[in-house]
């Protein structure tokens, strides 16, 4: 079994703010994910996103967040781990910004340089990937501060793995004080507050990276190569939530990986391997806190 160890630094996500209700958030979780076919991914993850301005015109976000994934693999070649690739390391710098025109209408906006390499003694143009994001958001407002919103816009982002272009659609309602869902883009859910502490979640989440590899990789004909490493998973889970002080809450999830991709390509993004990744159960737990403004 051979294990290649992938070391994530990025602050929020791009497209994000699209979904979040309360920005002001600290979590810590620990995500694995296995394969039928030998491959197993356990995820170590912590990020926070704080509001630093907010007046009745303009709101300033930023955030940090780290991931560390370990990957096992079996029935891959042997000659294709070096100790080249066994820690990547990825920095992402996000500033949020919006501006609200009026009670119903909004405008947001996303920039996040992002550098992943193995060493960052050797950074070139194929180690940096510039992700921006820009929409608008529409919200109706009902009684007892339930209220519905709508975000149309577009995001050139990693979320995928490949650098592309997504768009953002995100619908939101919030039914009343124990309900609420999304459907879009990053993120769709359905959560229920059965009270103060306890709370149920269905989802559909999105993890990946997208970085340059700096070294050669003696397992191909070409040892000069410069790679890319590809990474992408969409899963569906059921969460339980727990509030148990607070401000700070603990979950647990169980769900299947829907789509799971791990791959690493040229610097013209054409394949050069395929780890033939699938997909299987995986389970969760971590812990969120809630930050006082």
């Amino acid at each position: 079994m051979k294990r290649l160890n992938i070391l994530l630094f990025f602050l929020i996500s791009t497209a994000g703010f699209a979904q979040i209700e309360n920005k002001d958030m600290l979590n810590i979780f620990y995500h694995t994910t296995t394969s039928s076919n030998g491959i197993e991914v356990y995820q170590s993850s912590i990020n926070a996103n704080k509001t630093i301005l907010q007046n009745n015109k303009n709101e300033l976000n930023i955030g940090v967040a780290g991931d560390k994934f370990d990957f096992n693999f079996n029935n891959q070649p042997e000659l294709l781990y070096t100790s080249e690739i066994e820690q990547v390391y990825k920095i992402k710098l996000a500033l949020g910004y919006t501006y609200t025109f009026n009670h119903s209408w909004s405008a947001n906006a996303l920039l996040s340089p992002e550098i992943a390499s193995v060493d960052f003694t050797e950074i070139n143009s194929n180690n940096v990937n510039f992700n921006a994001t820009a929409y608008f958001t529409k919200k109706w407002f009902s009684t007892n501060n339930n209220y519905t919103k709508l975000s149309l816009g577009a995001s050139y982002t990693s979320t995928f793995g490949k650098m592309k272009f997504i768009p953002v659609l995100d619908f939101y309602q919030k039914m009343n004080s124990k309900f609420s869902y999304a459907i879009g883009f990053p993120q769709t859910f359905a959560n229920y507050q059965i009270n103060t502490k306890n709370s149920f979640k269905a989802a559909i989440s999105y993890a990946s990276f997208y970085g340059g590899i700096s070294y050669p990789i003696n397992y191909f004909t070409n040892a000069n190569t410069t790679l890319l490493l590809e990474y992408a998973n969409t899963t569906a889970a059921l969460q339980y939530s727990y509030n148990f002080i607070p401000d700070w809450n603990i979950f647990f999830s169980a769900g299947y990986t829907i789509y799971n991709h791990l791959e690493l390509t040229n610097t013209s993004h054409e394949q050069v391997y395929n780890f033939n990744y699938n997909s299987k159960l995986n389970l969760a737990i971590g812990i969120n806190y809630n930050f006082k403004l």
